[in-house]
C-alpha cells in the first residue's frame, strides 16, 4: 500500500467502550483517519477537537431505509446518522443500494458516498472434497435428495413463512425435495411450529450453527435465502455461488448485484411463494440449467467478490482520504 506508506497513514480502531477521557487519549495518537463501524460519540469528537482528522463511516446495512423494519433501535442508528453526517467524511456502504438509500434519505451528499463490496474466501468453498452421501447421513438428509439449503440467522427479516409453504407445495410434487435449515435465533420456535403445521417434519432439517459450511454447500443441490425486508449483500449467497450452487432469491436490497437473474441465479419478488415454487421446480427438474448457473456464479464471485477484490476496493476508499 504505497500511498499509505507514503503519507505515513496511522490508523486506530475504536474500542468498543471508550470514554471521553479514553477518547481524547486516542485521538492524542494523531491518527491520519478515524474509521468507524456506524457511529458513536468517535466522530463528534473529531468534530469539535480534532477537525483535521478525517472520519470515515462503514456501514453494515441500513435498516432505516426500510419502514417495515422500524423499531426504537433502527431509529436512534438513523438519528445519529442524520445528526453525525455533517462531520463523516466519508460514508461506504458494502453495496450501491445501500449508497443509494442514504443519498435517498438525504442522509449525505452524492460525493460522500462510497460502496465497496465485501468479499469472501473464494478457494475456501470451490471444489471441496466432501463425501457427500456421508454429509447428508449426518443431516439426517437421504442420499438420493433433492436438498435446498438455506443459511442465515433465524431473525427477521426472514421470510420463512413463505419459504415453507412454497416448499410444502414442491414436496408435494416432488418426493426427493428436502429442506436444509442451517442456523438459529428467536424464529426458531416459530419456525418450528410451522414445520409442524405444514407435516414437514420429514422433509425439514433445523441444523442449528454449523461450522463445517464449505461441506453443507458441497452438499447442497440449490441455495437458497428468502427475506421480507431489507438485504443488503449477502455473504452466504456468494459462498454458496461459489461452491458452485444455483441461488434462488428475494429481489430484495442488494442480492441483485451479486445475483444476474436467470444468469447465475433466479430472483423472485419477495413474498411470493407461486414465483418461489416455479424457481424451485426450475431447478428440479433441470439439472443442466443447475449446473450452468452454479458454474456462472463461480466465475462471477471470482471476477469481483474475492478477498483479494475486497481489499483492492477498501484500498481505493481509504487512499481517497488520505491527506
Amino acid at each position: 500500500m504505497a500511498a499509505a506508506d507514503e503519507h505515513r497513514l496511522r490508523l486506530r480502531s475504536r474500542p468498543p467502550a471508550l470514554d471521553r477521557v479514553s477518547l481524547g487519549a486516542f485521538l492524542a495518537t494523531q491518527p491520519d483517519m478515524v474509521a468507524a463501524y456506524l457511529f458513536g460519540s468517535l466522530a463528534q469528537e473529531r468534530a469539535t477537537s480534532h477537525s483535521d482528522v478525517a472520519a470515515l463511516c462503514d456501514l453494515h446495512h441500513s435498516r432505516f431505509c426500510c419502514s417495515s423494519l422500524f423499531s426504537a433501535a433502527s431509529w436512534r442508528v438513523a438519528c445519529r446518522r442524520v445528526a453525525l453526517s455533517p462531520v463523516t467524511d466519508l460514508f461506504v456502504a458494502v453495496c450501491h443500494a445501500e449508497g443509494e438509500a442514504l443519498l435517498k434519505a438525504d442522509i449525505a451528499a452524492p460525493d460522500c458516498v462510497q460502496a465497496a463490496w465485501n468479499g469472501i474466501e473464494v478457494t475456501r468453498f470451490h471444489d471441496i472434497a466432501t463425501d457427500r452421501v456421508a454429509q447428508r447421513a449426518t443431516l439426517g438428509v437421504p442420499f438420493d435428495a433433492f436438498l435446498i439449503t438455506t443459511i442465515c440467522r433465524l431473525y427477521k427479516p426472514r421470510d420463512f413463512d413463505t419459504l415453507l409453504r412454497a416448499f410444502r407445495q414442491l414436496a408435494t410434487v416432488h418426493s426427493a425435495a428436502y429442506l436444509l435449515i442451517v442456523g438459529d435465533g428467536t424464529l426458531r420456535s416459530q419456525v418450528e411450529k410451522q414445520i409442524s403445521v405444514l407435516s414437514l417434519t420429514d422433509r425439514v432439517t433445523l441444523a442449528g450453527w454449523r461450522d463445517d459450511l464449505p461441506a453443507i454447500y458441497a452438499a447442497s443441490d440449490v441455495y437458497t435465502l428468502t427475506t421480507w425486508g431489507w438485504e443488503g449483500l449477502p455473504l452466504t449467497a456468494l459462498e454458496a455461488m461459489s461452491a458452485g450452487l444455483p441461488v434462488v432469491a428475494t429481489d430484495s436490497g442488494d442480492a441483485g448485484e451479486a445475483i444476474e437473474n436467470e444468469a447465475t441465479d433466479l430472483l423472485v419478488p419477495h413474498c411470493d411463494a407461486e414465483q418461489l415454487i416455479c424457481a424451485f421446480t426450475r431447478l428440479a427438474d433441470d439439472g443442466v440449467l443447475r449446473r450452468s448457473m452454479g458454474q456462472a456464479g463461480q466465475q462471477c464471485v471470482r471476477a469481483l467478490f474475492g478477498v483479494e477484490k475486497m481489499v483492492e476496493r477498501i484500498e481505493t476508499t481509504y487512499t481517497r482520504m488520505l491527506p
